[in-house]
């Protein structure tokens, strides 16, 4: 019950924070988002103290007749009823101020610097959320009109409830979409001064292994492309795929650019997953060293770790992934043609 209170919060802080591009940073006012969850957590409290066979009988009653439930009383401050009446309305009223919040938004000048295509994907998906939000709080708010105006309401009555049905169709459709469409978590990107150094892209592309000329076109209006610019200067200069523990956040925590920035350019301008890349270039770093004379002075073991693989299983694997041979096959194949 306190979780379902923060749903309403949590939604508007979540749209707060994708249309601003930013993590929300809390004011002192803000924390009073969480009053109804914190007072209606001390009001049941007691309950989370009985013993636990207390707790299966209640449920075993509920289970056999669901018209228990009226009659349940775990709150100490008011009456348990008022939860059950007052969380949808209060998530309710958060959806609708967050969608007032969207539309409000899209009339800020600053949305200019969103890429367009990805600004309609998001903004459609933050309509997309509140809307489901919205159902399940008005869905939510019918049945329990009907169960507590139906003296005789059943347990085949909840079971076949339209209400229950659609709201739990609404709960599943969000995380689904998560998994559909990831670039819901890019959120609107939108190029930032500080996030920009003019003065040293000023090549519409930057020639290096990342953009070899295999990767997706370059939209060069997009104004995240000198980010992308940077993000492929740094890798291709200061070699951080060499350490086996590199990963996406060093590249935000390094060049101070958020985290779903980087995964937009990897996704738009790159058109490879983070992953991918990286064995590529440790792949290319490791077929470098075969064909110089590191390979007389190290064994293969030492070629793999200087190629930033955290194990031998792991560079054999990718190293056949890349080239169809073993790291022995290609060195013998290089020195005799």
């Amino acid at each position: 019950m306190p979780v379902f209170y923060l749903m309403g919060p949590l939604l508007f802080f979540y749209i707060k924070s994708t249309l601003n591009d930013e993590k929300y940073q809390l004011k002192k006012l803000d924390y009073l988002h969480f009053l109804p969850s914190l007072i209606g957590l001390v009001s049941i409290l007691p309950y989370y103290l009985e013993p636990f066979h207390v707790k299966t009988e209640i449920a075993q009653k509920i289970v056999n007749h669901i018209a228990e439930h009226k009659n349940l009383e775990i709150s100490w401050l008011y009456p348990s009823i008022l939860n059950t009446y007052f969380r949808p309305i209060l998530l309710l009223l958060y959806s609708l101020v967050s969608l007032q919040n969207i539309f409000k938004h899209r009339a800020n000048k600053s949305l200019s610097q969103t890429p367009e295509k990805q600004k309609v994907f998001i903004y459609f998906w933050l309509v997309s959320i509140v809307v489901l939000t919205l159902t399940i709080a008005l869905c939510y708010s019918a049945a329990t009109f009907f169960y507590y105006g139906f003296p005789e309401f059943t347990n085949s009555d909840v079971s076949n409830s339209i209400y229950l049905i659609i709201t739990a169709i609404s709960y599943c459709l969000i995380p689904i979409s998560l998994l559909i469409f990831p670039e819901i978590l890019y959120g609107l990107p939108r190029s930032k001064n500080k996030l920009v150094n003019k003065a040293t892209f000023q090549s519409n592309e930057v020639n290096t292994p990342i953009n070899d000329g295999k990767t997706a076109p370059v939209d060069n209006l997009d104004p995240l492309k000198p980010i992308a610019d940077r993000i492929t200067l740094f890798i291709n200069t200061e070699k951080p795929y060499l350490s086996e523990d590199f990963n996406i956040d060093d590249i935000a925590d390094k060049l101070d650019i958020p985290k779903h920035h980087v995964y937009y350019c990897f996704s738009n301008f790159f058109d490879k997953k983070f992953t991918k890349l990286r064995t590529e270039l440790r792949v290319q770093h490791a077929k470098e060293l075969l064909l110089t004379d590191e390979i007389n002075i190290s064994s293969l073991e030492g070629i793999w770790t200087k190629s930033g693989f955290s194990s031998k299983t792991s560079f054999f694997t990718s190293f056949k992934e890349e080239t169809g041979l073993t790291p022995k096959e290609y060195l013998h194949q290089k020195r005799f043609s």
